[in-house]
């Protein structure tokens, strides 16, 4: 490094406050004061190691350690390699989680475990940051509510916004809507019975326990370009409280306030102890929670520290002050288990006796018969995975999993059934079995599910029009005038939506096309005729997915398990 000495250069430079560093090579420094030190020179970045390194060999954090470029690490299942302040993974892409669960316990993409009860809409995690504040692509929302008397609040609703769609997460169901001009939804989204996973075409992973525990994955490409409670994902969680307005605090409170979307919104001013407030619950549940600190996990303990789990745990067990003790105490445990499953350690640690999962009560003679597996299943022959291909599968989560008959062996994810043949998909998601009929937001147009995929057809029966904002039906009358001496004009709804203009002698049937243009302005029509659902249009022909107009804002609902 060099010394800079503020005194002799112009008023207005800047020292090692804005020293520029690996970490923060996107964050704008404020300087309200030169500060004389030691920097690196002015085609070198700091390492965070007291050195120097040219900016195409920078240095990446994990786990607050500092690797130097070419250096390797374990994250998660993959040995990944420092490449200039990203990481390069050998199986496949290293994904970044960020968890959120039980009564406010956040965990950033860095690894920082802290508390925080707010009773508003927070923004979790979202790329509108920094210099990219106005090209933003996402954002994920958890609207937080108290969940007990001691004044301990949980995320009841988790909202992603993703290219003018939607997707909402409440009560244990999943609704997508249409707010943009996109046909094709960015999402994927797999019921596992005690999850829900949902996949964005942008490499965003959520998975989502129905109650009030979510995961956030993002890929490398979103290190140091994301904000939020979830953490900047640079690596160090000692940075990880960024306000709003991209100051780096120290109280969680403060840090916590700055990301709530309301201004009305009450200001939290202190944490709730919660085994303070109910001190006869504090000796059950540091019993029940030591299963964490036991041999039962002692394979995780030294790829997932499992202390800050096991304080959660007792924190949550000790709001519970309204019943539902399984519920607070099994969702702490299951998180940290699926902390360890992400890093491929499965531990099998439900019971009889210990939240038990009751998977064949489902379970009906000549159908689908479920059983719970701690870890998951790959090879599953599905409607989407119709091989049964072992995938590589990232995602893994314990939950019930259906073994198929011989007689159906293809499992339906949507209608969470196995099936002797398989249906359609359309760009929502949503399923139909061979023979239903589809409706397309395309005029003139009727779609039908077939062995072979969404197949459609021109049908006059199925055109409207659309006139002064109103619908109409094929051969439906518009509007008419009379002009004198028994004739009238009428407007009729044509083939192919069109809307021409016939004469006809009042109480005739046989029309005459008059040549001259006439303005119609009576707008007494009839309205019987139903324009084709708006949550139902699909938008797709032979393959294709085409551009509808202001009709087709398809929805999304996938129904409680």
């Amino acid at each position: 490094m060099v010394f800079f000495n503020c005194s002799k250069e112009p008023v207005g430079s800047t020292g090692i406050e804005c020293v520029r560093t690996c970490q923060n090579l996107n964050v704008d420094c404020i300087s309200n004061e030169c500060v004389s030190g030691c920097i690196c020179p002015q085609d070198k970045l700091a390492d965070g190691k007291g050195g120097c390194v040219p900016s195409g060999r920078c240095t990446c954090f994990h786990n607050d350690k500092i690797y130097d470029h070419g250096g390797k690490a374990k994250i998660g299942c993959n040995m990944c390699t420092c490449n200039n302040r990203k990481w390069d993974c050998a199986n496949q892409e290293a994904l970044a989680e960020c968890f959120v669960y039980g009564e406010g316990n956040y965990i950033t993409f860095d690894k920082k475990h802290y508390r925080y009860s707010g009773q508003c809409e927070y923004t979790l995690v979202q790329d509108y940051c920094g210099t990219n504040v106005e090209n933003g692509t996402f954002r994920i929302i958890s609207e937080n509510t108290q969940c007990s008397d001691t004044g301990t609040t949980c995320a009841k609703t988790i909202k992603v916004f993703l290219r003018g769609y939607s997707l909402r997460l409440a009560d244990g169901e999943v609704e997508v809507t249409n707010e943009g001009d996109s046909i094709e939804s960015p999402f994927q989204i797999r019921n596992t019975s005690l999850y829900l996973i949902i996949r964005a075409n942008n490499g965003l992973v959520i998975i989502w326990d129905k109650k009030t525990g979510i995961t956030i994955k993002i890929t490398g490409n979103y290190q140091h370009n994301v904000c939020g409670l979830c953490g900047n994902y640079d690596g160090n969680s000692n940075n990880d409280f960024n306000t709003r307005g991209q100051c780096t605090v120290e109280d969680v409170i403060e840090f916590g306030n700055s990301w709530k979307l309301s201004p009305s919104c009450p200001e939290t001013e202190s944490m709730v102890e919660p085994c303070e407030v109910n001190p006869h619950r504090k000796s059950w549940a540091q019993k029940q929670c030591g299963i964490l600190m036991s041999d039962k996990f002692k394979p995780c303990h030294s790829e997932v520290d499992p202390s800050s789990y096991y304080d959660a745990c007792v924190k949550d067990s000790c709001a519970c002050d309204e019943g539902g003790d399984c519920d607070c105490y099994c969702t702490a445990i299951a998180q940290y288990a699926q902390a360890c499953l992400s890093h491929c350690i499965c531990v099998e640690w439900r019971t009889p006796n210990r939240c038990p999962v009751f998977c064949d009560y489902y379970n009906e003679e000549g159908k689908c018969e479920w059983h719970y597996k701690a870890c998951g299943a790959n090879c599953l022959k599905t409607c989407r995975n119709p091989s049964g291909t072992c995938l590589s599968e990232p995602n893994k989560v314990e939950g019930c999993y259906p073994v198929c008959p011989i007689d159906k062996p293809f499992f339906e994810e949507v209608s969470m059934e196995c099936v002797a043949q398989c249906g359609c998909y359309d760009q929502m998601g949503r399923y139909y079995k061979p023979g239903d009929k589809i409706v397309s937001c395309n005029n003139c147009e009727v779609c039908n599910c077939t062995t072979k995929g969404i197949q459609c057809e021109y049908d006059t029966n199925a055109c409207y029009c659309e006139y002064n904002g109103k619908m109409f039906g094929y051969n439906q009358t518009i509007d008419s005038k009379d002009i004198g001496k028994g004739m009238c004009l009428i407007r009729v709804c044509g083939i192919n939506g069109t809307t021409p203009e016939y004469t006809v002698q009042c109480g005739s049937t046989t029309p005459t096309t008059i040549t001259s243009t006439v303005t119609i302005t009576s707008t007494t029509a009839p309205t019987t005729f139903t324009p084709p659902s708006t949550t139902k249009c699909i938008c797709y022909v032979d393959n294709k997915t085409y551009k509808a107009g202001k009709l087709c804002k398809p929805k999304l609902i996938v129904p409680k398990i």
